[in-house]
């Protein structure tokens, strides 16, 4: 939970949403499993100026957002390599949520407010009358409803296409690996997103980090995905994550898993009479 985008926009949507998780209680209900360990945006020397316009930017919106310097990194995180940076962004009032708990707590509060969850029903088909979508086909038969409102994740060109709706989206697999801290270590470290090595990590449980790498297989089969994590990448993670905090160098893998994400593909757009030109690639529709 972090709001620290390029875009202002985004910026203020995560705003929005982190009030909402640190008053899950009071506004959806039950626990969410929120902590608040502080968010730390590290990127390299070179975009220092584009840092701080993020974070005036930020600023301006509300959010609790500060530059720290190298040094005030490693009064922060004493465990932390900071020898390669000047500065870093920091959000202290932000963290991270369970995102099981975050979902049942979704699903609990919509069942109070009257709405019907059918789990374990696959929507196979959008039905269509009139030009219009008038409900859904699904393994336990059709349910017919004024309007459909799709949230698929990854199934969704295969919902759309027969609908003739293209909105380049493909499956991701991306893999995360969970490191027990090594002995000595007891810091409840901040979340990260560290763009110099490209990973990000984050506390899980009471004495590992979880850390996921910048890369993945697009194009990913989600009817027969692998939901383990692959050998090479445990150690590149357990580099990747040793190069901000040297004392996971050889750190004892805990564990790991992997899941699809859809991102957006590079498409061919037109442009008057000129016919096609590249479009720029999208970032991961996360």
């Amino acid at each position: 939970m972090r709001c620290h985008y390029t875009n202002p926009h985004e910026a203020r949507l995560a705003f929005e949403s982190l009030k909402v998780f640190r008053n899950w209680a009071e506004v959806v209900g039950g626990d969410c499993g929120f902590e608040a360990t502080g968010f730390l945006q590290v990127v390299r020397p070179a975009y220092e100026a584009q840092l701080r316009a993020n974070v005036a930017a930020q600023q301006a919106i509300g959010i609790n957002t500060r530059v720290l310097s190298a040094s005030d990194v490693k009064a922060l995180v004493p465990e932390a390599r900071v020898d390669d940076l000047t500065v870093a962004a920091y959000e202290p009032d932000s963290g991270f949520a369970d995102p099981n708990a975050t979902l049942y707590g979704f699903i609990e509060a919509a069942r109070r407010l009257g709405v019907e969850v059918r789990t374990g029903v696959e929507v196979t088909g959008i039905v269509v009358s009139g030009g219009r979508a008038a409900g859904v086909e699904t393994s336990h038969g059709r349910i017919e409803a004024g309007a459909v409102v799709l949230a698929p994740g990854v199934w969704a060109t295969r919902l759309l296409a027969p609908l003739g709706l293209d909105l380049a989206l493909v499956p991701h697999r991306a893999q995360v690996a969970i490191f027990r801290w090594p002995a000595g270590f007891s810091h409840r470290h901040p979340v990260f997103i560290d763009k110099t090595v490209g990973a990000w990590f984050r506390p899980e449980g009471a004495a590992a980090t979880l850390i996921g790498v910048e890369m993945g297989i697009t194009g990913a089969d989600i009817d027969g995905l692998d939901e383990g994590v692959d050998p090479d990448y445990v150690a590149l993670c357990r580099e990747k994550l040793a190069t901000r905090l040297p004392a996971f160098a050889e750190a004892t893998m805990r564990g790991g898993w992997a899941g699809a994400s859809p991102v957006c593909r590079p498409r061919l757009y037109e442009r008057g009479g000129a016919g096609p030109r590249r479009g720029r690639q999208h970032a991961p529709c996360r």
